[in-house]
């Protein structure tokens, strides 16, 4: 009997002694299996970290509608130390394992570090072999959520959440199509990487990552999704039109 219903119960002097040293105290199986929950799951279980590429976070999300690419997924690779995030497009779950591959080799280059450390859940597309190969070859960690504890890759799992939230305000705001999606998402990142995170105390991920501040004029650079923009056109006759009238869809690519 739930201890709650015992003392209500008692209460209303309706429990005899023979039911009360039957059942007070005691687990009742009804309300066990109708009530469960889960205790809170404690935070700050992520292990600290010290310098970039020392853990990386990945989850995989979806894009629907797919892009004008046929991107129906992405994958996102967020820096522990720095909130740094890079956002991928892929077609298929499949593409995660060589993208992965492909955001190591480029981040280790591009800083000089090693990535010591990956958090994921337990999604097949991150247990492929070649790719556990690779992690094991270059002395790479693997941790993985237990089931049901999606938790455990929350970090991974609110990012995806705050990416699809901005690019869908991206295509609201530009009335772009849904079909540019991937380019919205790619904007979504840029702009997280160079605003202050409070998760890493106000600091801007962007100079947490590469270690330097950014350009006095990054801010000013800065346009918005799907606004007019023009480019210098390629006709070398005099009197011809020299800029073409664009639609701004991005920046270039972060890694």
């Amino acid at each position: 009997m739930h201890n709650a219903h015992d003392k209500a119960l008692k209460k209303l002097e309706i429990v005899d002694e023979a039911f009360e040293d039957n059942y007070s105290n005691k687990d009742c199986e009804t309300c066990i299996r109708g009530k469960m929950k889960r205790k809170p799951f404690p935070e700050g279980g992520q292990h600290p970290t010290t310098r970039p590429l020392e853990m990386i976070h990945s989850d995989v999300s979806q894009i629907d509608p797919p892009s004008r690419g046929g991107n129906r997924y992405f994958v996102t690779f967020q820096n522990n130390f720095s909130n740094f995030v890079c956002a991928k497009p892929m077609k298929n779950k499949s593409e995660v394992a060589e993208t992965f591959k492909n955001f190591i080799v480029k981040s280790e280059v591009a800083l000089g570090l090693k990535v010591k450390e990956i958090q994921t859940d337990n999604g097949g597309e991150y247990l492929e072999s070649n790719f556990q190969k690779f992690l094991s070859d270059r002395g790479i960690s693997h941790r993985r959520s237990v089931a049901r504890r999606p938790q455990q890759n929350g970090k991974a799992e609110r990012m995806n959440l705050t990416l699809q939230n901005m690019l869908r305000c991206l295509l609201i705001h530009s009335s772009a199509p849904l079909e540019f999606s991937a380019e919205a998402l790619d904007t979504a990142c840029y702009i997280l990487n160079r605003v202050p995170s409070s998760s890493i105390n106000g600091q801007v991920p962007w100079e947490r990552w590469i270690g330097k501040r950014l350009g006095d004029n990054a801010y000013l650079e800065l346009r918005t999704f799907g606004c007019q923009a023009w480019a210098k056109t390629d006709d070398t006759k005099k009197l011809a039109d020299q800029g073409e009238e664009c639609i701004f869809l991005g920046y270039p690519e972060n890694i």
